[in-house]
């Protein structure tokens, strides 16, 4: 039976996560606090019991100057015991009926590896989302970013709302998220032993949301102009310190800011819902996936 969780199912989500996905409580627990309501849930129940879920996040697509609603399919996970019954895809299809039935335009995920894109492929999935990474040592970072090591920016999540809207401008097809969702992906990082880093005034700025500390950083996600580029990775060297960094970046950002370019890899699917016209790739390169939780 599919529906929306019962009252008090949460304790068995937790549970049914922690199973299928080995996260640590803390982690989970900060979902279920901050993300988790019923409607953004559906579950397949056996008895009365969770035996698969899914979880569909509020997001927005930009398209023709606007943004238009959908959601993105999260945390999809069945439990050992069940799986190869059919559960998941079922719950896929009430998952699109159930967006279309709100009003939603599209629905988008990321695949959590290579694998699975042929897997979401059968649900009517398509590759449509794009990153690039560009390594580079620290003593590069540092050369580029000359004097700019100035004191700590803070940054709230509307400022980043700002900060990536302009990063992303007239890049059809985009993910966007509300401010709060923002702060989430933020707080989620500092427990997982990331950190945030900002670089900016009053009028502008960008940021770095880093890994946990590692011989190689990963920057999972990064939104500056040009100008406050070395600022930033006069911060980055300063409060995240590594040996080399990654980044993660929309296609063609490598050689707008770095002067090179990364490798390109797929980032995530989209689907239409009610034949909503996805947005055709931009000349400025293909969307982006913002804030993928992953």
């Amino acid at each position: 039976m599919i529906g929306r969780p019962c009252p008090g199912m949460e304790r068995e989500l937790m549970r049914l996560w922690e199973i299928c996905f080995g996260d640590a409580q803390g982690l989970i627990r900060r979902f279920f606090a901050v993300w988790y309501k019923p409607e953004h849930c559906l579950v397949y129940t056996v008895a009365g019991k969770a035996a698969a879920a899914v979880y569909m996040l509020p997001c927005h697509m930009q398209a023709r100057g606007k943004l238009f609603p959908g959601h993105y399919i999260y945390a999809a996970a069945t439990l050992p015991a069940y799986r190869g019954r059919g559960y998941m895809a079922s719950l896929m299809a009430a998952a699109a009926l159930e967006g279309a039935g709100r009003g939603q335009m599209f629905s988008a995920v990321l695949p959590a590896e290579e694998s699975l894109y042929a897997y979401y492929g059968r649900f009517g999935y398509r590759e449509y989302f794009e990153a690039e990474h560009v390594e580079a040592a620290a003593e590069e970072l540092d050369a580029w970013a000359g004097k700019n090591h100035v004191g700590r920016t803070l940054l709230s999540p509307r400022e980043a709302v700002g900060s990536q809207s302009a990063f992303l401008a007239g890049r059809e097809g985009s993910l966007f998220w509300r401010p709060r969702d923002i702060l989430y992906a933020f707080l989620m990082n500092r427990f997982c032993g990331g950190k945030l880093v900002a670089a900016g005034n009053s009028f502008a700025k960008g940021f770095a949301l880093c890994g946990e500390a590692a011989e190689t950083r990963l920057v999972s996600e990064l939104s500056c102009s040009r100008e406050l580029f070395p600022q930033l990775l006069g911060a980055l060297l300063r409060e995240a310190p590594a040996e080399r960094y990654r980044f993660r970046l929309p296609v063609g950002k490598g050689r707008e800011l770095f002067g090179r370019e990364g490798k390109r890899t797929p980032f995530g699917m989209v689907k239409s819902l009610s034949g909503w016209e996805i947005p055709r790739l931009a000349e400025c390169g293909p969307p982006w996936l913002s804030f993928p939780l992953d």
